[in-house]
């Protein structure tokens, strides 16, 4: 369906390490780069962008591949819309129609009911069925200007009434199931998921209508109801209000935890405020954070859940190279109610008065602990300690300690020792835990490519070795075939690999890996792209090459009796064929 030349026109026009600048900071590493991964949680860059091969692997969550995969991981579009969204960037001509691709023809159809969705919902607000919901939102200070702005709506209390509507409209009920818009019984027949509650569409950075939240106008529960995830929309990485909040962000985003708290901030003028969906914040969130903004001002709930969750989320801005600020909403128990009580200049009092995140928990735990005790003191000490050693910059953690040896008597050098003590034990713990998870992941590559192979490791790594060298030494591929066929290979992914190079090379195209790997799962690229991590600096001698043939053509003769039983029928018959060619 794309053509090679397309993938090569878009790959002379947009670098990888241009389009993977445009989300991360890039650090040069010898000749290649690296960064922190976007795909995982981690304060080390641990993803390498390979320029010679113009593909990129993470070794902390093995995740790699080309331009394609990464656009297709770090905006959630499926293939074909990845090669849309390059074209565009690239200023390259794409007339391939939405049509001749069944997976942008179904987010279509979604996206589309969707938007009718939306509209029902909304006239069902302005209808005589919307009275109650219209009083909720007009009590809780919504003005009809913003009810517009964010499109809210109501879901009548029907089980059919939108199910009904999206047939008249000659959508499918399946394709309404996919959309999330309407659920399934357990015994099969459909209604709506959303009744007799207001509606929050959600939109996401492209203005697209991806998903819905409901509130309930009374206190039954659950509160909130939010869409399911959906081939267009991942809980985990959108935000509430982040397609209006993108157009007034100065690098600073204020982040609060539901959609009134959210609406209610932007009526007031603050415009730079997004929300979580219903669930707790996310790394992926964190890093879209990350795109539009340097810092974060934290505006939860001020009752114990929610600051502990202010907390959690803190950790995961800051491990994202976020400053991340609290603000105390002090007697009010949400920035809505805050601000209705106060209004919009007290508000930008306490947020220009939010205090960093150490600050916030120090003041805390003076609240929470008897100073006047020596008990009291010991197990601020204490406590106050693990909340030093999670400073990076040495200068502003010595401050810290300063102050804390001042407002206690302690010795400054006891404290900086303690705080030492506790850095290096989170950087043991910290390596131990990234060496059982690389071996993890090791493991888990080796379950998925190699299950049943696990005593051929030896021969898996020469066709791993033959698969590297000659994307390196193409010249020599036919050197390579006059000695061994794809039959050779044990491996049905290194096989389907080592097909697509003699492919690519029958029809004189390059040893690229976009043109090699264009019809892999994305799985099987990742599996790719960790051969090329491993063999990156191979040498280019033949006698290599001619080592791994020879273990690769003799490893059938060497196998053991025990290895031969545990063969399942189709190997055993290719074994016994193998065996009987070499004998003629």
């Amino acid at each position: 369906m794309i053509s090679d030349d397309l993938i090569m026109e878009i790959k002379s026009k947009i670098n990888i390490e241009d389009m993977i600048s445009k989300y991360t900071i890039l650090k040069r590493d010898g000749k290649n780069n690296k960064c922190i991964c976007l795909f995982h949680s981690e304060k080390t860059p641990s993803m390498v962008i390979y320029s010679d091969t113009q593909s990129f692997y993470c070794f902390g969550c093995a995740v790699g591949g080309d331009v394609f995969s990464f656009i297709m991981k770090v905006e959630n579009l499926g293939y074909i819309e990845s090669i849309k969204y390059l074209c565009e960037i690239g200023g390259i001509s794409f007339d391939i129609s939405d049509k001749d691709n069944q997976e942008i023809e179904t987010k279509n159809i979604i996206r589309k009911i969707n938007i009718d969705t939306a509209k029902f919902f909304y006239q069902n607000l302005k209808s005589e069925y919307g009275k109650k919901a219209r009083n909720y939102l007009f009590n809780r200070g919504f003005s009809i200007n913003i009810i517009k702005k964010y499109g809210i709506g109501y879901a009548l209390d029907s089980w059919s009434s939108l199910l009904d509507y999206l047939k008249l409209k000659k959508y499918k009920i399946f394709d309404m199931y996919q959309a999330g818009v309407v659920s399934k019984s357990q015994k099969g027949s459909y209604y709506d998921q959303f009744r007799d509650r207001i509606i929050f569409p959600i939109i996401d950075i492209r203005g697209n209508i991806i998903a819905f939240g409901g509130r309930v106008l009374d206190d039954t529960k659950p509160k909130y109801l939010n869409s399911s995830d959906t081939i267009i929309f991942k809980k985990s990485k959108n935000l509430f209000s982040m397609n209006f909040a993108k157009k007034h962000i100065d690098k600073t985003v204020v982040l609060v935890e539901g959609y009134v708290d959210a609406i209610s901030l932007y009526q007031h003028g603050f415009k730079n405020v997004v929300a979580t969906l219903g669930t707790s914040l996310t790394s992926e969130q964190s890093r879209l954070i990350s795109r539009y903004s340097k810092k974060v001002i934290i505006g939860y709930d001020s009752d114990k859940a929610g600051q502990i969750a202010g907390i959690k989320a803190s950790n995961l801005l800051s491990e994202v190279g976020l400053d991340v600020n609290m603000i105390n909403l002090k007697d009010c128990k949400d920035p809505d109610e805050y601000i209705k009580k106060y209004g919009p200049d007290r508000f930008s009092v306490i947020i220009n008065d939010s205090q960093n995140i150490t600050d916030f928990e120090i003041s805390k735990l003076k609240k929470s602990i008897d100073m006047d005790t020596n008990q009291g003191v010991s197990n601020y000490i204490k406590q106050v300690i693990v909340l030093l050693s999670k400073i990076k910059n040495e200068i502003e953690r010595d401050v810290y300690v300063l102050r804390i040896s001042r407002d206690t008597n302690i010795s400054k050098d006891i404290i900086t020792s303690q705080v030492n003590k506790v850095i290096k034990s989170n950087i043991f713990k910290k390596k131990k835990h990234q060496y059982r998870k690389l071996t993890n992941l090791s493991r888990f590559n080796t379950d998925n490519f190699i299950r049943g192979n696990e005593h051929f490791l030896r021969e898996i790594k020469a066709e791993q070795g033959i698969i590297a060298f000659i994307l390196k030494n193409s010249n020599n591929l036919n050197d390579v075939l006059s000695n061994i066929t794809i039959d050779d290979f044990i491996l049905a992914i290194d096989k389907k690999i080592f097909s697509s190079i003699c492919d690519l090379s029958a029809k004189g195209g390059n040893m690229d890996f976009s043109l090699l790997s264009k019809n892999f799962s994305e799985k099987e690229k990742e599996y790719f792209s960790s051969i090329l991590v491993k063999f990156d600096i191979i040498s280019n001698k033949k006698e290599e090459i001619y080592d791994y043939i020879d273990i690769l053509v003799r490893y059938k003769q060497r196998m053991t009796k025990e290895d031969i039983i545990n063969m399942d029928p189709d190997k055993l018959r290719d074994f016994y064929i193998n065996l009987k060619e070499k004998s003629i």
